[in-house]
This record gives structure tokens, sequence and C-alpha cells, in this order.
């Protein structure tokens, strides 16, 4: 884990500018980056320099707090899959394999956003629905168009999430359940999307 309090500054002089070497440790290693102050030892500055310098330090230890909070958080996708494993293997088959099959979606857009349990909020939920209706199954005709899932399976798979993080509520990961008033948008659905559009204009001719 990285240690902010071990983030050190100090300048150097090079090419007639004073640089700011900042060292640090990350996963045990000694890192050091530096950067140009922009101000010239010839300007008698070392004072302004000193300050730019401090200001990089802070900004490194800001960095590496954030990157040990994200280390020892909860990646919603793996423990939402995980979650769904094990209940999975609670139940049925045949209710086991919807299970996975309305997860898969889920899994798959949050792994990419990379939204971590602790962080999430009601409106990614409400993104995560309002993209699954236009963007959430991919066409069977061309894989390379995806068009929306039905409002009904949006809200099986809301029920899914809701049910996760209430598990997640109960062994104290998080303190509130972000889903508790999301609810999936209406939409005005049109019942041929998805259909080749020879089907489509087939139908105008009959």
């Amino acid at each position: 884990m990285s240690d902010n309090k071990s983030v050190r500054g100090c300048l150097i002089e090079r090419k007639g500018r004073y640089y700011a070497v900042i060292s640090y440790y990350m996963d045990g290693d000694r890192l050091q980056d530096t950067k140009s102050t922009g101000i010239s030892v010839a300007s008698h500055k070392k004072r302004e320099a000193e300050k730019i310098k401090d200001q990089l330090v802070r900004e490194k230890e800001k960095e590496l707090e954030q990157l040990a909070r994200k280390k020892e958080s909860h990646s919603f996708a793996d423990c939402f899959e995980r979650w769904i494993d094990y209940k999975s293997a609670q139940i049925e088959s045949t209710t086991a394999w919807g299970y996975k099959n309305r997860s898969k979606t889920i899994t798959e857009y949050f792994r990419k956003k990379d939204i971590r349990i602790e962080e999430l909020e009601p409106k990614d939920l409400l993104n995560y629905c309002e993209w699954a209706l236009a963007n959430g199954r991919r066409n069977i005709y061309n894989e390379n168009t995806p068009t929306g899932l039905s409002r009904r399976t949006v809200r099986d798979q809301l029920t899914l999430i809701k049910g996760f993080l209430n598990d997640a509520v109960v062994q104290g990961v998080i303190t509130i359940n972000p889903a508790d008033k999301v609810k999936v948008p209406r939409v005005k659905e049109d019942i041929r999307k998805g259909l080749p559009i020879w089907i489509r204009n087939r139908r105008k001719h009959f």
C-alpha cells in the first residue's frame, strides 16, 4: 500500500532552472518524479520555486491517498459477479440460468465504468437503466448494432442489483442501499426494434 506520509520533495538546479524532485513509495518501491518549476535560478526566486515544490508534494500525497482508498474499496462488477455465483449455487438450475443471463450485461457495464461499491450513487444506477433501455442488447442480425432491452428486463436487472446491495449493507460494506429509490424510466418501446430492415419494410407492403 502507498504511504503518503513518505512523500518528500527537494529542489535541484538543472540547465539554469529549478526542478522539483518528488520522492515517494508505492507498493514497496521507491519512486521519483522530476518536474520543472518554470523558475530560472538567475531570477533569484528560489522561495517561489519552494512553494511550487510544496504544492507538488501535496498533490502527490492526495494522489496516493486516492489510490490507497481505491485498493481498499470493492469493485462493483467483481463483487456482483461473485454474489451471482453464490446465489446461483443455492437455487434451481433454471432459475440460476436466469440470474446469470440477466447479470451479464450489468457486470460488463460496471466493469467498464470501474465503479466501486462504496462510490456507487443512485445516478449511476439510473444511468445504467437508461443505457440498458437503449443499448443493452446486441442485435442478433448485426452484432455491431446495439438495441435496447425491454423495460421489464431492466426492472428484473434492477431487482437483482437491489438484492446484491442489500446484502452489501448487511455485510457492512456500505451503510445504505443506493438503489432503494431508483426506478426504471418509462420509455416508448418499439416492438419492431431489432428486426432486420427487410422485415420492417415488408410489413408496409401487406
